[in-house]
């Protein structure tokens, strides 16, 4: 960590910069591997929830489909059993 100063010079604030730009460049690389990391994972999430949606559409449609039969099957005053 640098100690307060009474001045700096030049080739000091230089010194300075150069190790303030290079912590900078690592935290960057951190954030991009990161990043594709987090993008990679969101990708799976995606596919997960495609084929739940994909299934929730499966059950309303057997279920309307099971619903429709019941009702056209049956009469009043019986049952409809399978």
């Amino acid at each position: 960590m640098y100690k307060m100063r009474e001045s700096w010079t030049d080739e000091r604030m230089d010194d300075f910069r150069d190790d303030v730009n290079r912590r900078f460049d690592e935290v960057d690389k951190r954030f991009d591997k990161f990043e594709g990391e987090v993008d990679r994972r969101f990708d799976k999430v995606d596919k997960r929830f495609d084929k739940v949606e994909g299934e929730i559409r499966d059950l309303r449609l057997e279920t309307k489909r099971a619903s429709t039969a019941s009702t056209r099957g049956s009469t009043p005053g019986s049952t409809a059993c399978s």
